[in-house]
């Protein structure tokens, strides 16, 4: 039988695991808004969270005061009892988390694949948002039951529909099932005029996925969608994944003359960037192979960050033709504290090396 020691320590212990969440939920969110501002959706999104775990931490110490007195009594079946409503209620705790989680990435990739807000939204009420918003969230455990509603939502265009896009957009990518994926790809490649909002935010949560048919699509994205930017956008997500496919996309786009430059040296700059054999020999081929000074500047840049690979950097300052890459590779390794680049910048000083 556990002592009166023993069950004011488990109910310690529940209480400090809440707080523990909530400082963790606080500290991740505020390190978020200091990166990239939060848009007004994530922000609510996260306080209706914080809010939530503050009365499911109350609701814990009330049932752990009451486990403790079910215990004293010898009330074993009770008590256990209580123990799996409280897991059940972290594990509550825990998707509410997943949620904001999922809301702060829909405020920073926004940022970075340029996704502002519907104009047309903005006639439907803030009080009308809210609760379908939270209406469809609490349908969204079930994708069978939510997702006619989803594809409703997306297919609408309504100033209700349309404001609760991007809350559809995040449970498709979420689903991860290949009917959800399926309908975030259709999204990401059309091209139906004044959808370009749509089709980016489809975009930035296609990216999420690592599903055959997802990587598939994106690549086909990199390879061939008219806009340059997407292509980059696009390409730089490739460059992470595990797909062996897609980081052959990567390397085959970053010597393709034929691809916009832009997207091209995202591609450098994510290549050089891996630490894998084969990605390393691709962008150290093209360095030396390329005809484009801002496609060479990239690789050198981007290799030789804080003073490493310091053989290319020797290299190149002293004897690539082009004066300018000279001057940066000197620069780099005036970063590094390694022997060789001090003694080959003295070398330099006293009128050697180049």
């Amino acid at each position: 039988m556990s002592t009166v020691a023993d069950r004011k320590a488990g109910r310690s212990g529940v209480v400090t695991l809440w707080a523990s969440l909530l400082v963790i939920a606080g500290g991740w969110a505020a390190g978020a808004a200091a990166q990239e501002p939060p848009s007004r959706e994530v922000r609510e999104r996260m306080e209706e969270v914080r809010e939530r775990m503050e009365r499911e931490r109350s609701i814990a110490e009330q049932r752990a005061r009451e486990m403790e007195e079910h215990a004293r009594a010898g009330a074993w079946p009770v008590y256990f009892e209580g123990i799996g409503a409280q897991l059940q209620a972290l594990g509550e705790g825990f998707r509410g988390m997943e949620y904001a989680f999922d809301g702060a990435w829909g405020g920073f990739a926004a940022g970075v694949f340029g996704v502002g807000p519907d104009p047309r939204a903005a006639a439907c009420p803030d009080e009308e948002r809210e609760l379908r918003t939270v209406a469809l969230m609490g349908l969204a455990r079930d994708e069978a039951t939510a997702l006619p509603l989803v594809e409703e939502i997306l297919e609408g265009d309504a100033p209700c529909q349309i404001a609760l896009r991007p809350v559809a957009l995040m449970l498709l990518a979420r689903w991860g099932s290949q009917e959800s994926t399926g309908i975030l790809i259709r999204l990401a490649e059309s091209q139906a005029a004044g959808d370009s909002i749509l089709r980016r935010g489809a975009l930035m949560q296609l990216v999420r996925s690592e599903e055959r048919i997802a990587v598939e699509a994106l690549m086909r994205l990199a390879s061939s969608d008219p806009d340059p930017e997407v292509r980059g956008l696009v390409l730089m997500y490739l460059a992470r994944s595990e797909d062996p496919r897609a980081r052959e996309e990567v390397r085959r786009a970053l010597v393709a003359e034929s691809m916009h430059v832009e997207a091209r040296m995202i591609a450098a700059r994510s290549l050089a960037r891996s630490d894998r054999p084969e990605d390393r020999e691709a962008v150290l081929a093209a360095f030396r192979t390329s005809q484009d000074r801002r496609i060479r500047e990239t690789i050198l840049t981007s290799l030789g960050s804080n003073g490493a690979n310091l053989d290319l950097l020797i290299e190149v300052a002293r004897s690539d033709p082009d004066a300018g890459l000279r001057r940066i590779a000197v620069s780099l390794l005036s970063r590094s504290e390694d022997p060789r680049a001090r003694a080959f910048l003295r070398e330099i000083v006293r009128g050697g090396g180049v």
